[in-house]
């Protein structure tokens, strides 16, 4: 029989211990969101979650911290930054503060219609977004999308930019949304996505541009009186990997990986797109006041807006040539140049 001191036994059953955490955690895949439960983009990274782990055999497993409760989406990319999440879901606005470049994407009135910037996001600028997001060490895996911004306030129905002037108005922290807000000569207070509830119900702000999905899943609506259907910017989402993680993974479970993002990215497109109806009929029932701007209307918007481009390229936050580049696109697809 063989004896072990006491001491071996507990360094022993340290080490079993610490390999099996080892094992368990070596493709760990810790993913951060503001999506709220109950949301596409939630039903979407769960979905991802089964998928990953069945198809990898739960050499891959992923956890999702839903609701900003790691906190906004810059504090969730500084903890990617230092190895306390792998990945997440972010809008591109979001992401701007490390990539820059993708402001390009959110500028006012580029889009006419999300077939146009499905093109642009797949087969345009893919290439290049991606290579920039690299060197920022981020891995994209797959479009997401929070889909058409609207005007959403507690004071007046909006039809003008002067009709916004007597409103302090919600910006995400990034240069494309506070130039948007500066070309309208209107008050914007730059806020974390998470503080933006609270700050309307005490006043700090009385007005927001966000699409109807996640003013719903926010809870932003309870504190809006009015709505206008604006589609004046069209706001993607991506779902990224930290590249040092994504680099270690080996590449049979990266391929798998890919292969299901890939799957799911149309479905959360569709998914999205297609709940605007009935949560405009929600906001009706709950009292809000829904109007839409006039052809009229909105070519006064873009007019106003149009110095949005010029100074962010001055500003140095995209290059000419990526602007030139999308936009070249857009005139050969509304030309009917490219398939459809």
């Amino acid at each position: 029989m063989i004896r072990i001191s006491k001491a071996t036994f507990f360094l022993l059953a340290f080490i079993f211990t610490l390999g099996i955490a080892r094992a368990e955690a070596a493709y760990q895949l810790k993913f951060g969101t503001l999506a709220p439960a109950g949301t596409p983009w939630a039903d979407l990274l769960e979905e991802f979650k089964e998928k990953v782990e069945s198809q990898t055999k739960g050499e891959v497993k992923v956890r999702v911290f839903l609701n900003g409760i790691l906190g906004d989406e810059r504090a969730m990319l500084q903890k990617m930054k230092f190895g306390q999440l792998s990945g997440g879901g972010f809008s591109t606005g979001g992401i701007s503060t490390v990539v820059p470049e993708l402001q390009v994407l959110e500028l006012p009135f580029l889009f006419r219609s999300s077939e146009e910037a499905d093109y642009v996001l797949d087969h345009v600028a893919k290439e290049e977004l991606e290579t920039v997001l690299e060197k920022r060490g981020l891995k994209l895996i797959m479009w997401a999308e929070n889909g058409w911004l609207d005007f959403g306030n507690q004071s007046k129905p909006i039809h003008s930019p002067a009709d916004m002037t007597s409103t302090k108005w919600f910006a995400q922290e990034s240069d494309v949304m506070l130039a948007f807000f500066k070309e309208l000569d209107v008050t914007a207070v730059p806020l974390a996505v998470p503080e933006v509830l609270s700050a309307l119900q005490t006043g700090i702000v009385g007005g927001y541009h966000q699409t109807p999905v996640f003013a719903t899943g926010a809870q932003w609506y309870t504190q809006t009186k009015y709505w206008t259907i604006s589609h004046h910017i069209y706001q993607p989402a991506a779902v990224v990997i930290d590249k040092r993680f994504w680099d270690k993974t080996p590449e049979n479970l990266r391929n798998i990986v890919m292969s299901i993002a890939q799957e799911l990215q149309p479905r959360v497109r569709t998914a999205v797109r297609s709940l605007d109806e009935g949560l405009l009929k929600g906001f009706r029932e709950a009292g809000v006041k829904i109007d839409e701007l006039k052809p009229a209307e909105r070519e006064a918007f873009e007019k106003a807006t149009a110095g949005v481009a010029e100074r962010l390229i001055k500003q140095g936050v995209f290059p000419q040539s990526l602007l030139d580049k999308i936009r070249k696109g857009l005139a050969d697809y509304r030309a009917g140049k490219v398939a459809k």
